[in-house]
């Protein structure tokens, strides 16, 4: 619980010093799960990596989650979930 504590108060303080708000959708504990969740996984990949391919560093892979995961929880002004968003950007396939 201790590093999902860290990991919300990390993604508090990203978004004031970078001046952004979260989604309708998603707050800081939500947040804070996902990048410990991605820090484990990053961790576990270090640990018995790949055999035969090619992969960033853990920190090169962590940093390109981190930001992911950044962009997909700012509100950039619209107001609109991150659903919202993915289903304009992604329309589902009528059968």
């Amino acid at each position: 619980m201790a590093n999902i504590d860290g990991w919300t108060e990390f993604g508090r303080r990203s978004f004031e010093r970078l001046g952004l708000t979260l989604r309708p959708d998603v707050d800081f504990a939500l947040l804070g799960c996902a990048l410990h969740a991605a820090g484990e996984g990053v961790m576990f990949k270090t640990m018995v990596p790949p055999k035969g391919h090619v992969t960033p560093g853990p920190a090169d892979l962590l940093n390109l989650i981190a930001k992911a995961l950044v962009i997909a929880s700012a509100d950039p002004g619209d107001g609109r979930t991150l659903d919202e968003t993915l289903n304009e950007l992604a329309p589902r396939v009528k059968s």
